[in-house]
């Protein structure tokens, strides 16, 4: 499923490894079909990721999302299934998915997943708000 489409991502050496930089990516029209209706159900997906070694490509992110519009998924599996997928790629130090579905029976629905590296600590100046979106 989401992982045979992982095939295209790519990523970039992380020009400043050393710092705990804070990347978010904003994917403003993600969508798949959700297996019970067969609607398709669109959200706005945030990643936020402090990357280790390797950045995610941005071009190989916007094609995985593309093969994914045909994808049959809960939307409140999608970010497992993204964060499975982006940080077995990239390998963060800590990283957020966060999928904003809108119009979904009348209802608005935010669901996230989130991970850190078990060999990095969170930095004591960093604050909830620094890692939320």
């Amino acid at each position: 499923m989401f992982s045979e489409c992982a095939k295209r991502l790519r990523t970039i050496d992380n020009p400043n490894p050393g710092r705990n930089r804070m990347i978010r990516i904003t994917i403003p029209d993600f969508s798949c079909i959700c297996p019970l209706t067969k609607r398709t159900d669109i959200a706005t997906v945030y990643v936020s990721y402090i990357p280790e070694k390797s950045c995610i490509e941005l071009l190989s992110l916007r094609e995985y999302v593309y093969l994914l519009k045909n994808e049959k998924a809960l939307h409140e599996s999608i970010p497992c299934f993204l964060l499975d997928d982006l940080k077995t790629k990239c390998q963060p130090r800590y990283m957020k998915i966060s999928a904003h579905f809108r119009d979904t029976a009348d209802f608005d629905v935010e669901v996230s997943e989130e991970y850190t590296s078990p060999d990095w600590e969170i930095p004591p100046h960093f604050t909830t708000t620094m890692i939320k979106r």
